[in-house]
């Protein structure tokens, strides 16, 4: 069930992409100035089995209703990830109130072990892999060029672990076991865009 939602947000993030790919090259000819906005955000990872906190700072730059920088963020959901990803969003309506937004890039393993969960393993390599999300959010200003949002969306990332343990010094050493983590889950997540 899993993968045919995945197939259908990675579709919409690559229109969404081509989209601003060709929309920055449009605006570019038009006279609207180019401002540097960062963004904070947090919130949380809603999957079938667990709920993980999410963390992310994008920096970028904001020329009339699109938006597109990068940005890095912490990712507790299932194993703990640092994804640094490309971010693009754009503003929907004449007050620019809403937005949809996607995120594309890599997770990097926050760390080198696996939790207890995952047996007598004593050899272990994990590594990283794709991290996409996106979804629709709504913001209001509550300062000068400071706005607060909400956002809904779908993300997925994906992880490899490798792991093996060794049963004694004299023993041929075991195979590895190989282990493919593919988590998609709804996000829920606030920020302030400034």
């Amino acid at each position: 069930m899993i993968k045919p939602l995945q197939k259908r947000v990675n579709r919409i993030f690559c229109i969404l992409l081509v989209l601003s790919i060709f929309s920055f090259h449009s605006l570019s000819a038009q006279d609207s100035t180019l401002r540097f906005q960062s963004i904070i955000q947090s919130g949380i990872a809603v999957g079938e089995n667990h709920n993980g906190f999410v963390l992310q700072a994008v920096n970028g730059i904001k020329k009339d209703r699109w938006f597109a920088g990068i940005g890095l963020g912490y990712d507790g959901y299932m194993n703990n990830t640092f994804p640094l990803f490309s971010d693009f969003r754009f503003d929907i309506g004449s007050k620019h109130e809403a937005f949809v937004y996607g995120s594309l890039g890599y997770n990097f393993p926050f760390k080198n072990k696996p939790d207890k969960s995952l047996g007598s393993y004593d050899h272990y390599q994990f590594s990283g892999g794709i991290y996409t999300a996106a979804g629709i959010g709504f913001e209001g200003q509550i300062f000068k060029n400071k706005n607060i949002f909400f956002t809904i969306g779908h993300s997925f990332k994906k992880l490899k672990a490798d792991m093996w343990y060794t049963p004694c010094a004299e023993c041929d050493a075991p195979p590895t076991d190989k282990y493919r983590f593919s988590y998609g889950r709804l996000e829920f997540k606030t920020g302030i865009r400034f």
